[in-house]
C-alpha cells in the first residue's frame, strides 16, 4: 500500500489538494522513475488508495512497484518536494524520481 506521511498531507491540505497521483516508468538513472501529480479527474482504469485523509491515485504498474512506500513532503533551505520513499528500493538518483528495486 501507498501511504502518506503527515508532512504530506499537511502540506497538500495547506494547497486545498485532497488528491495525489503516482505513476512510474521504465527509465531514469536507476531502471524507473515515478511522477506525481495533483488531478482533477480520475482516470478510469485507476487504483484509488486513502491514506492520512488524502485520495492516492495510481494503476496497478504503479502499485505493484511502489508496494509499501510513503509519499512525503520534504522542505529545506535550497528546496521543497514531495518525494516517494521506500525500504524496497534497492537505490535511490540523486535526480529525486529514480530508483531500482
Amino acid at each position: 500500500m501507498i501511504r502518506i506521511s503527515d508532512s504530506a498531507a499537511n502540506e497538500m491540505k495547506r494547497r486545498n489538494k485532497t488528491a495525489i497521483q503516482v505513476r512510474t516508468f521504465f527509465g531514469g538513472c536507476s531502471g524507473y522513475k515515478y511522477e506525481l501529480s495533483f488531478p482533477n479527474t480520475f482516470p478510469d482504469n485507476a487504483e484509488i488508495l486513502e491514506s492520512n485523509g488524502i485520495t492516492v491515485i495510481t494503476d496497478i504498474f504503479s502499485a505493484k512497484k511502489l508496494k509499501d512506500s510513503i509519499i512525503d513532503f520534504k522542505s529545506t533551505l535550497m528546496n521543497s518536494k514531495f518525494e516517494i520513499k521506500s525500504k524496497t528500493f534497492k537505490r535511490n538518483c540523486h535526480c529525486g524520481t529514480s530508483f531500482s528495486i
